[in-house]
Parts: structure tokens; sequence; C-alpha cells
């Protein structure tokens, strides 16, 4: 995951073969549900929650 619409963008247009669709969700970062850790490059992130946990927080979907 990404910190912004921006960079996600990018890594999709870079990698076609990965869907072509941007998510964007809103993670509280209180929740005790979705644990995250800054990893790679600038703004990356590896989040770590179940499937069901992730599809709660998902606030919209676009085409890259």
């Amino acid at each position: 995951m990404f910190d912004t619409v921006e960079r996600a963008r990018a890594t999709a247009m870079a990698f076609p073969q990965i869907g072509g669709f941007i998510a964007e969700l809103e993670i509280s970062a209180i929740d005790a549900d979705v644990r995250y850790e800054k990893s790679f490059g600038p703004g990356h992130f590896t989040v770590y929650a179940t499937p069901d946990v992730l599809l709660r927080h998902v606030k919209s979907v676009q085409s890259a």
C-alpha cells in the first residue's frame, strides 16, 4: 500500500499485470484489526489484516 493515490497509480501503471485498479482505504491509526509498518521505498507500507477487515475499510475503487 502507498500513502497517496498518485504513488499507487504510478505503481499500478508500471505493473499492469497486478490488476490495473486502485482501492483507496481509510484506516484509523487506532484500528486494532489492522497493523502496518513502513517498508520498501518512499510512501510504501506493508499492511497486515484479514481480507474481510480490509474490505470494510475500502473508501473507493478506481482504474489506474
